[in-house]
């Protein structure tokens, strides 16, 4: 598939104002001026165009909780304990869910898939393709990091298999982390040792091969994280971060990634106050690393988009508001080397609009995941 003289906004160094893609074998080619059609070549003359990679949201629960379905397909907590370190979003994800199209159909082509936060520790998360029928074949990240939760969420409950305030919460996850390290300690020169599955996917965190993802929502509970993780020297990613934007500067002193959002959502939650658009601008302007989300089903995973659109038009960069929904995603998740951006080698996803991607009057012409047509309009 050759795609020709269209602007081409890559996310990395270099753009074009007029250029041309080849794909080939579900692949980016080559990216440049002035492309050859081959005749083997199915090619597409997208003049006026404009091309982004496929969007990412980098904090989803499509697939676990499924739209127009009841209860029973349901998935997205398991209330059985505090410590879930051994449960994987993978187990419970579901290509029937019928918000999987509406993503597809809307430019967003990869998700992190999420456990709930009901728990101290919730689970591992992955980043999926959008599309597709056998999961296993369709995932790029099996475990991009460990769900975890301070606030309202994990002491709502009222159960008695969990922390009843944030004080609780914290000792717990304090608890976890030192069961971890003396779980650690003891299998040192030990042939034979019972594996125990929480820990083994808790030690993944402490040696900083995956991040512990903490929902956090109020200033208190994301200085809470900071501390924790600071006590027990492991890396972290901020999920919703709502009043992230108030501490910013302490946050972007550490060089924690914030997964902002959802920001159109209602304040439901006395922690959701300090919601506004203009957080993602903020946090930006101190130099945070800032990936939208819109946490669906909380807010339509279709609307991802229009959501960094109202983002923008609140302070943020053109680029970064681009950037938050493609590349920087993709590197938070661990999986930059196959998507996020349109580069040679790279997994052919990309969006194709008939005007500026950041303006409402534009429409979605096409969509291509892996170097095939998902949503034509053309």
């Amino acid at each position: 598939m050759l795609l020709k003289n269209l602007k081409i906004l890559s996310m990395v160094d270099k753009d074009y104002e007029k250029g041309d893609i080849l794909i080939k074998d579900e692949k980016f080619k080559r990216i440049a001026q002035n492309i050859s059609s081959k005749k083997e070549s199915i090619t597409y003359d997208l003049s006026g165009c404009v091309a982004i990679p496929g969007m990412i949201d980098a904090h989803s629960h499509c697939g676990l909780r499924e739209m127009d379905s009841g209860r029973d397909c349901d998935d997205t907590n398991d209330g059985f304990g505090y410590n879930n370190a051994h449960l994987r979003a993978i187990d419970a994800f579901s290509y029937y869910d019928t918000a999987l199209k509406d993503a597809l159909n809307s430019g967003v082509t990869s998700i992190c898939i999420t456990p709930g936060s009901l728990n101290v520790i919730n689970g591992q998360m992955a980043v999926v393709k959008t599309s597709g029928i056998i999961l296993d074949k369709r995932i790029i990240n099996p475990f991009c990091g460990m769900k975890a939760a301070l606030g309202e969420n994990a002491k709502g409950s009222g159960s008695v298999n969990r922390p009843l305030s944030r004080m609780g919460i914290a000792a717990s996850m304090r608890e976890i982390f030192q069961e971890t390290l003396n779980y650690i300690q003891e299998k040192k020169g030990k042939k034979i040792f019972k594996k125990e599955l929480k820990y083994e996917a808790l030690q993944q965190v402490l040696e900083h091969k995956i991040p512990l993802r903490i929902h956090a929502h109020r200033a208190d509970d994301i200085c809470t994280a900071i501390r924790i993780s600071e006590e027990f020297n492991f890396p972290i990613t901020l999920e919703h971060g709502t009043s992230a934007h108030l501490i910013a500067d302490y946050i972007a002193e550490r060089g924690i990634p914030v997964i902002a959002g959802p920001f159109l959502s209602t304040r439901k939650k006395s922690e959701l106050v300090d919601r506004h658009f203009s957080a993602g601008g903020i946090l930006e302007n101190f130099g945070v690393k800032i990936a939208l989300t819109v946490d669906h089903p909380v807010i339509p995973i279709n609307s991802l988009l229009f959501n960094a659109i109202l983002t923008y038009k609140a302070g943020m960069s053109y680029m970064g508001t681009l950037k938050a929904i493609t590349i920087n995603p993709a590197e938070i998740c661990a999986c930059s080397d196959r998507i996020g951006s349109i580069e040679k080698g790279k997994d052919a996803d990309l969006i194709v609009f008939n005007g500026d991607p950041l303006d409402m009057n534009s429409r979605i012409v096409l969509v291509i995941q892996d170097g095939n047509i998902k949503f034509n309009e053309m």
